[in-house]
């Protein structure tokens, strides 16, 4: 179901996870199922004040996952039993990932603040929490840094407006514009931001998921951390 999810919604998510360790593989497709839902509520909300009350919805039951009963949700049973394991502070930093998103419902434009806000609230924060999944350190914080870069990439291929998507992908090639990380037992986000970076720099020219060219970078990247 979840691993379904994964892969109808981001493909690329869901090779990624496949290639995690094997006890990390549920977890991470879970956060990845998280994000997913998330985005397309935000995609499918007409009406702010409606959006926020969904995503409200999101932040409550995630902040609870640690009391029984865990709602019947898909995603949140995944996330309970594969993640936070009855962790209350993990259960806190599922509930902020949150916050990325109510960032764009409540922006009337979508502007560099804003973009600032989603990459750190969104990315740097699901990055942070799956490389926790991974057993990957990142003290240094080049893994949250290379989140930072992959949202809004991600962000930008669903912007309509060419402002917009210029300014998140301008944003994101200054992020990518240093050397790679490379973080142990980190492969699957690294693969990620492989792609993120080759979009950023490209300024989202011929980003066609799940082409020849990016499953080889892709995989590329899974094999070798670079």
């Amino acid at each position: 179901m979840i691993a379904d999810l994964v892969a109808a919604g981001d493909p690329e998510r869901w090779l990624a996870a496949t290639y995690a360790r094997r006890q990390a593989r549920p977890g991470l497709a879970a956060l990845f199922a998280l994000d997913i839902s998330l985005g397309r509520l935000v995609a499918s909300t007409n009406e702010p004040m409606i959006g926020a009350i969904r995503i409200a919805w999101w932040r409550e039951a995630l902040e609870k996952l640690h009391q029984p009963p865990v709602p019947g949700e898909p995603v949140l049973q995944a996330l309970a039993h594969e993640v936070t394991g009855g962790d209350a502070a993990k259960c806190a930093a599922l509930a902020a990932l949150t916050d990325g998103w109510l960032t764009l419902i409540e922006a009337e434009t979508v502007d560099a603040p804003t973009l600032e806000a989603h990459a750190e609230q969104r990315g740097a924060r699901l990055f942070a929490l799956a490389a926790e999944l991974l057993g990957a350190d990142d003290t240094e914080g080049s893994l949250r840094q290379m989140g930072r870069g992959w949202a809004l990439v991600d962000l930008a291929s669903r912007l309509s407006l060419q402002k917009e998507r210029a300014e998140a992908v301008a944003m994101a090639a200054d992020i990518f514009a240093e050397a790679p990380p490379r973080v142990r037992g980190a492969r699957p986000l690294l693969a990620l931001g492989a792609l993120a970076r080759r979009d950023a720099l490209s300024q989202l020219k011929d980003r066609r998921i799940g082409s020849p060219g990016r499953q080889l970078r892709m995989l590329r990247a899974l094999l070798t951390g670079r």
